[in-house]
């Protein structure tokens, strides 16, 4: 998911003016926050499903004082089951910066494989991007959900 104001990482305030913009009713966007018990609805983030020419992306970003706690892997997991459930979404795909590890490790997490490596595709901060491509088809997420016997 791109966003057009600032490269990564996000704050609150990109959360909400993305969150604000027109959407696609049939993709929607949603912020995210900090569980109850830790901080009274504090957004920390954003994740959505955007329509785009190959089909639909998912897209995450979480403020970066809050990396590492699970938080984009929770927000996306619950987008994209909420893709394949309740929008009848076939394909899902995102992509990521080749040297966001972290963000390519939340991917993995939810079940999307690698699928491409494109070279300088992005341009932002100053220089060019190497950009991975992951998808997860909803057969193989289907598969995935079921219980193991």
């Amino acid at each position: 998911m791109a966003l057009a104001r600032t490269p990564w990482p996000y704050t609150a305030d990109d959360a909400r003016w993305f969150v604000d913009q027109p959407q696609d009713s049939r993709c929607p966007h949603f912020f995210v926050t900090l569980p109850t018990s830790m901080a009274p609805a504090a957004i920390i983030g954003c994740v959505g499903l955007t329509r785009g020419d190959a089909g639909v992306e998912l897209g995450y970003w979480i403020a970066r004082e809050h990396w590492g706690r699970g938080f984009a892997t929770e927000a996306a997991r619950a987008v994209l089951a909420f893709g394949f459930t309740h929008l009848g979404v076939h394909r899902v795909e995102a992509h990521c910066v080749a040297e966001n590890t972290g963000s390519a490790h939340v991917l993995e997490k939810i079940g999307l494989q690698l699928e491409g490596h494109l070279r300088h595709k992005e341009f932002f901060k100053s220089r060019w991007w190497d950009t991975l491509v992951y998808a997860i088809l909803e057969p193989e997420w289907r598969a995935a959900q079921a219980p193991r016997g």
